[in-house]
């Protein structure tokens, strides 16, 4: 199973391939750094920090029609409910998931 669909990824940006690697490009450099500070947040029991996070990592996976915008979501409503217990086995699945889906932008990048 492929980890993000990347005529997905074409058809939101029109077709404009540059568009789309800069769009991913984009990705794989700022997720994982938002990544970073959502653990953090969690290890902290920082609610807005949590669910910012969270909300931004769903919205770039669902741009890269990717798997895990799931998992940020379930995330990102844990947070009002400040679960931290919960949030740890989350944050570890969305981890997994955006190593996939980093990987598999990697290959496609070249």
């Amino acid at each position: 199973m492929s980890a993000l669909n990347w005529d997905a990824v074409l058809e939101k940006t029109m077709g404009d391939e540059e568009l789309a690697r800069d769009v991913a490009s984009a990705f794989l450099e700022e997720t994982p750094q938002i990544f970073i500070a959502l653990n953090a947040a969690i290890k902290n029991h920082n609610r807005e920090v949590t669910k910012r996070s969270a909300h931004t990592i769903k919205g770039s996976l669902r741009m890269m029609s990717a798997i895990g915008h799931e998992t940020a979501y379930e995330l990102e409503k844990m947070a009002d409910t400040a679960d931290w217990d919960a949030c740890r086995p989350l944050a570890d699945q969305l981890g997994i998931q955006l190593d996939q889906v980093v990987a598999e932008l990697k290959h496609i990048m070249g």
